[in-house]
């Protein structure tokens, strides 16, 4: 780990993503407005790459935003089991430029970009789940401080899987990380799939 790294296995480490889960998930809420004639109007701070949000999924999302406590309360179970197993969860920037998140076998580090943290619970959770499958992967490979191996899972259609993989980040990936993130995209919105991979594969 690196010195200016902060571990999440630490009660001052928990209380900076707390704090940076709720001011996130706090301004990512549409705001429902009425002005004085009972004109109803919605404020929406939108996330990095997401697309302008008409009426009717703004007033889904608020009826929706209430499961930001579920995400977080899977975040801080996904955060134990990942302990459990001897990986070290961080807040840190990745070695790769522009990843929102990283496993690190070689250290059996799994590092969180500071900005992701500005995303919100839902993302932070589906990061946490890519990375995790990528530790399981590791796991696969001989244990966690090992190379990752495919999984051998069923993928999601391509349209899911081929968008993320153009982005720069992946620009110079052989065949088998190709298909190490390909594993990763199509599970990171599944935690209970996440936490599955881990037992079945890390003991």
């Amino acid at each position: 780990m690196r010195a200016e790294e902060i571990p999440l296995s630490t009660p001052d480490g928990l209380q900076v993503l707390k704090e940076a889960i709720k001011a996130a998930d706090d301004r990512h809420r549409p705001k429902m407005l009425v002005d004085p004639l009972g004109q109803v109007s919605y404020r929406y701070s939108l996330r990095e790459g997401e697309a302008k949000k008409n009426e009717a999924e703004l007033k889904k999302l608020l009826e929706t935003s209430r499961q930001n406590e579920n995400y977080t309360r899977k975040i801080y179970r996904l955060l134990d089991t990942l302990s459990s197993h001897g990986v070290s969860v961080v807040i840190g920037e990745p070695l790769k430029k522009g990843a929102s998140g990283e496993w690190d076998p070689s250290m059996q580090v799994l590092r969180l970009s500071p900005k992701s943290l500005t995303m919100g619970s839902e993302v932070i959770l589906e990061i946490l789940n890519h990375e995790s499958v990528h530790v399981a992967q590791s796991c696969k490979g001989g244990g966690i401080n090992y190379r990752p191996q495919p999984l051998d899972l069923p993928l999601s259609p391509a349209r899911i899987t081929s968008k993320p993989l153009k982005s720069d980040v992946y620009s110079s990936i052989s065949a088998v990380q190709r298909r190490l993130e390909q594993e990763a995209y199509s599970y990171e919105y599944s935690n209970r799939a996440a936490r599955t991979l881990l037992a079945e594969h890390c003991h």
